[in-house]
């Protein structure tokens, strides 16, 4: 069990789970937009994602990942 900080975590590994802080901020202070946006063919044909919090992009995932 993990216990996080406030921020937006990745996990960047292949196999067990292993956060990542992509973003540190706390999201109960204000009203705050998110959004993930996909490219299939960005990262030469492999796909990325680019992670925006409000409307502001705050990350590119650019290999096989998943959000938490």
């Amino acid at each position: 069990m993990y216990l996080f900080n406030d921020g937006l975590y990745v996990d960047r590994s292949d196999a067990e789970f292993v956060p990542t802080r992509i973003l540190n901020f706390d999201p109960s202070t204000a009203y705050h937009t998110y959004q993930m946006v996909m490219d299939p063919v960005g990262d030469n044909g492999r796909g990325h994602v680019t992670v925006l919090v409000d409307g502001k992009a705050i990350a590119t995932i650019r290999f096989r990942t998943s959000a938490v």
